[in-house]
């Protein structure tokens, strides 16, 4: 999910019986269903009950799934700064000269790791739409420019075009 897409769920987009999360009013006015990992489904599950304790069921609660310290829809604007400080405490470093994780990487590595279908030999563009639904792209040519961004998984498809090329042989990062 995109940040801000998080930050508008609300209680009635949850469904942890079928471990499903409804994105409604995404980027491009789409909407669409997220499937949670049970080990999600049951944090969410854990949250929910502790948010249930914390913010009253009056008409006037906040009816974000999210919520702030003021018991309030949490602001899209200020995760970054709030990732980066959860990154620090975590203890995440990075290396001298790279720049330090942003909350964009996740959804970012998500995706450049689920296009290892490439090396794995899948039918990438029997899959691509599928991907390009979970992200909430317009359509599988938004979801290209994730290769682009990462000249190894770029040189797998370029080999994928023409098998006779065999000139990648980098493994992806990890």
């Amino acid at each position: 999910m995109r940040p801000g897409e998080a930050c508008r769920l609300t209680l009635d987009d949850i469904d942890l019986v079928n471990g499903v999360l409804q994105i409604l009013d995404t980027k491009f006015g789409k909407s669409r269903l997220v499937f949670l990992h049970p080990t999600t489904a049951t944090v969410l599950g854990h949250y929910l009950q502790v948010r249930r304790d914390w913010v009253p069921t009056t008409a006037r609660a906040c009816p974000t799934l999210f919520v702030n310290s003021r018991r309030g829809p949490v602001n899209p604007d200020g995760l970054s700064a709030k990732f980066n400080k959860l990154a620090a405490v975590a203890g995440l470093t990075t290396k001298p000269g790279h720049r330090p994780p942003r909350i964009y990487d996740l959804r970012h590595t998500y995706t450049v790791n689920t296009l290892d279908w490439y090396r794995d030999g899948h039918d990438v563009q029997a899959r691509l739409p599928l991907l390009s639904t979970w992200l909430g792209h317009v359509d599988p040519a938004s979801t290209y420019w994730y290769l682009h961004a990462v000249p190894e998984l770029l040189a797998l498809a370029a080999d994928r075009l023409d098998p006779r090329t065999d000139t990648h042989t980098a493994e992806l990062p990890s």
